[in-house]
């Protein structure tokens, strides 16, 4: 009986003031990112901004660093989710990619560019850091190996496929091509938007790993 609704009610409350909290906070680091970049933002200015002590932006945040990868966790978690429910559609895997390239760019070309070009050298600087260092949550190439493992096992990829090597190599092209796309003054006059150039790197590598549904059939007629 210690567990009354009065107090599970109370906790709920608390979970949405930390939430709104911590989203107030996010959102004035992106005001601050978008216009004077990571370097030039200090979390004094943050929390001015916030309308937060220091000592509730730490209660949240280890830095402005792990504030940065919270976003980007939580862009991977909503990513993960995207993919979750593509898979479950039996889509052929270049038409898996075209969709969840397409939902992933929407998302990334709200971000302010100082913001995506900040985010992803600090990912690539923590790829290089110790184990001790590395983040926690969902990562990137864990979500793309395990679409690797799906299509494999559902014979839409070929069974040799090193299923970790490509979550790597997908992983890293989708990074690059935000950096580069972010750190061009003259993304707005590309002739190809983020999503294309998107799709036109990952599709190169995910080209040479398809199975067609058509040669599929082939292959159990064969056998049968």
């Amino acid at each position: 009986m210690s567990d009354t609704p009065p107090r599970r009610r109370r906790a709920v409350l608390q979970q949405e003031r930390s939430r709104q909290r911590r989203a107030i906070i996010a959102r004035a680091a992106m005001h601050h990112w978008a216009s004077d970049g990571f370097d030039n933002t200090t979390i004094d200015r943050i929390c001015n901004t916030a309308g937060v002590s220091r000592r509730l932006f730490y209660s949240y945040f280890a830095d402005k660093e792990d504030l940065l990868l919270e976003l980007g966790r939580e862009t991977a978690v909503k990513i993960g989710t995207d993919a979750e429910r593509l898979l479950r559609e039996d889509l052929e895997l270049d038409v898996f990619f075209d969709r969840l390239l397409e939902l992933f760019g929407r998302r990334v070309e709200r971000t302010p560019p100082l913001v995506l070009e900040s985010a992803v050298l600090k990912v690539y600087r923590l790829a290089a850091a110790p184990p001790t260092h590395k983040t926690d949550g969902p990562q990137l190439h864990d979500l793309m190996t395990k679409v690797f493992v799906d299509a494999v096992a559902q014979k839409k990829a070929r069974p040799e496929t090193d299923c970790s090597m490509m979550g790597d190599i997908v992983a890293c092209l989708m990074f690059e091509c935000v950096r580069q796309w972010a750190a061009d003054p003259d993304r707005s006059t590309r002739s190809r938007s983020l999503t294309e150039e998107l799709r036109a790197e990952v599709g190169l590598v995910v080209a040479g790993v398809i199975v067609r549904r058509r040669a599929r059939s082939q292959r159990r007629s064969s056998k049968g």
